[in-house]
């Protein structure tokens, strides 16, 4: 039988969507892994159990239940030099076919207003900011975040003069930026500084350049 991709609201569905969103969550663990570990490790962060959906449970949302903060997000830290990252945002990951973002432009939030505020909610139950890694295919990766998290980036800016953020959306709080430009113009070690932390130090090699 022939296996088929649909579009349905933009995103893909059908056998291999599952399989194609877990490949993207691995692929940014790894990216955001070299990021953090000043280039030494890719083995920083991994997939988080049911994407996340632990830390949403009902029987960890209960009043008198300790969430699972560790694992909100799609991805947790395996290598305590994650840990300031998460402790920072929760990350997720969306991988649609087409994000329809420029339905911003004109005031209609549709699906990609649900893709932020679903997020911001999961970041503000565990008292952090969102770090939302989006893909649209043929498309470079954008990652959003609210005026803090632009706020905890900025600390991290090698070029002090500027953030490479590409557009902000006032009405949703919504700053974004090219995922590649954040991880290569934004040092996480003069945030490792900034908060107390000792910055890890390695060597860049051309190979890891690339990522």
């Amino acid at each position: 039988m022939n296996e088929k991709k649909v579009k349905r609201q933009g995103k893909w569905s059908g056998p291999k969507s599952h399989q194609k969103g877990s490949t993207y969550e691995r692929d940014i663990c790894r990216r955001l892994s070299l990021w953090v570990s000043n280039r030494l490790r890719q083995d920083v962060f991994w997939r988080t159990a049911m994407s996340g959906g632990r830390a949403t449970m009902r029987s960890r949302l209960a009043p008198n239940a300790s969430p699972f903060t560790a694992q909100a997000g799609d991805i947790s830290a395996i290598h305590p030099w994650g840990h300031l990252l998460l402790d920072l945002f929760t990350v997720e990951c969306k991988y649609w076919r087409d994000l329809h973002l420029e339905h911003l432009i004109f005031d209609q939030a549709g699906y990609i207003g649900k893709l932020w505020i679903e997020p911001n909610k999961t970041a503000a139950l565990h008292k952090r900011e969102p770090f939302v890694v989006l893909k649209q295919n043929q498309r470079l990766d954008i990652v959003a975040t609210t005026l803090r998290g632009w706020r905890i980036l900025h600390v991290g800016a090698t070029q002090t003069d500027s953030m490479p953020r590409i557009v902000y959306f006032i009405k949703y709080g919504m700053h974004v930026f090219l995922l590649k430009d954040v991880l290569s113009d934004i040092d996480f070690n003069l945030i490792r500084t900034h908060h107390g932390q000792v910055p890890i130090h390695g060597r860049l090699t051309p190979h890891d350049a690339s990522a």
